[in-house]
């Protein structure tokens, strides 16, 4: 199959990390993969995995935007120059355009959905689905089904995946950031992934270990807020900012435990990044969370929001080092049975075939 994925960007974050892993699972399964978007770090990957790139010269996320129609002819012309069979789209905007071009050309198209979405009137009026969806969690198919009517025949929950052979950037040394001991949060620097929880969760942590230290990987709307909060707190040195990270296998390599204390989740891929690296995880019990980690068996749940118990589930991860091993053995054995790269691979080709099947 000729397959086009589409999103917004190439840029660090976890829909980036789906379509240049589905694009080098689907590649070697023996596919011809094209990938359209704005450019980012993402690009060097594509190019040293021989996947090409479509540079999609329209920075928006809105479908409103009346330079849709200039991407829909030059994006026409693209698949029908490539030969392509089917479009499958991760973001509203590109999956707006997909079902354009799917009514345009007379070929499939496919939408899959990376987490919770508002259900406003303009999505719920035009949701942007494809022939088939895809969601990345049981929790996100029910908030599809819930808020926005998706008929579950259409609908197929594919897992994301983590994959030791897939790398972009230069490989780094942090071992200067290393405290005594490590934490670590890799998620947006957005409201719901609860970062002032981890904080104040943090702060009480440091009257038991006062050589702690918490990295944090990522950028968003609230850092100014966030790195406040530390000066306020006289934290600013344990608290470290370190904005995007493109390779974080050399971070991992530091850290004792990797947290993600968010509010609403629909995945958490850093959750999967983490425990291929052998760090065990603390998680917040919501979403499409607790369908990676069964509390004490290879993670720690507690109940989001709750800064003491996130504090006492750190604690017992540094103090307890036999339960510590046992997860790490354990989330590694499940990242090979149920979000290996192949697994999530044959499964995405799996739904191509479907929809290629049932148009024929």
């Amino acid at each position: 199959m000729n397959i086009l994925l589409l999103t917004n960007h190439l840029n660090p974050g976890g829909i980036t990390s789906y379509v240049l892993s589905l694009g080098y699972g689907l590649k070697k399964q023996g596919n011809k993969v094209f990938v359209a978007s704005l450019p980012g770090w993402g690009e060097k990957f594509l190019r040293e995995n021989d996947i090409p790139f479509f540079n999609l010269r329209l920075k928006t996320k809105s479908i409103l935007n009346p330079r849709i129609i200039y991407s829909y002819f030059i994006l026409k012309r693209f698949i029908q120059r490539q030969d392509i069979n089917l479009v499958h789209a991760q973001t509203r905007f590109t999956q707006f355009l997909a079902l354009l071009l799917s009514k345009g050309l007379d070929i499939p198209c496919i939408s899959t959905f990376h987490g919770f979405y508002r259900p406003h009137l303009m999505r719920r009026l035009l949701p942007c689905l494809g022939d088939l969806t895809i969601a990345i969690s049981q929790a996100v198919a029910q908030h599809l089904i819930e808020d926005f009517n998706l008929d579950k025949e259409s609908l197929r929950v594919i897992y994301n995946s983590v994959s030791p052979e897939l790398s972009c950037g230069m490989d780094k040394d942090y071992c200067s950031l290393k405290g005594s001991p490590t934490l670590g949060i890799v998620a947006r620097l957005s409201r719901e992934k609860g970062h002032l929880v981890l904080f104040s969760a943090f702060k009480q942590l440091i009257k038991d270990y006062p050589q702690a230290r918490l990295l944090v990987v990522g950028t968003g709307k609230i850092e100014g807020e966030l790195r406040s909060w530390a000066r306020q707190e006289n934290l600013a040195n344990q608290i470290v900012f370190l904005g995007n990270i493109v390779q974080l296998s050399p971070l991992f390599k530091i850290l004792d435990v990797s947290i993600l204390p968010s509010t609403q989740e629909g995945f958490g891929l850093s959750i999967l990044e983490s425990q291929a690296n052998n760090v065990p995880v603390v998680a917040s019990s919501i979403g499409g969370i607790t369908e990676i980690i069964k509390h004490r068996e290879n993670g720690i749940l507690f109940k989001s929001g709750d800064h003491f118990e996130l504090y006492q589930a750190i604690r017992l991860l540094l103090e307890d080092a036999r339960l510590r091993q046992k997860i790490v053995e354990n989330a590694k054995q499940q990242i090979k049975e149920k979000f290996s790269l192949q697994r999530m691979t044959l499964q995405v080709e799996a739904v191509y075939k479907e929809l290629m099947n049932k148009n024929r």
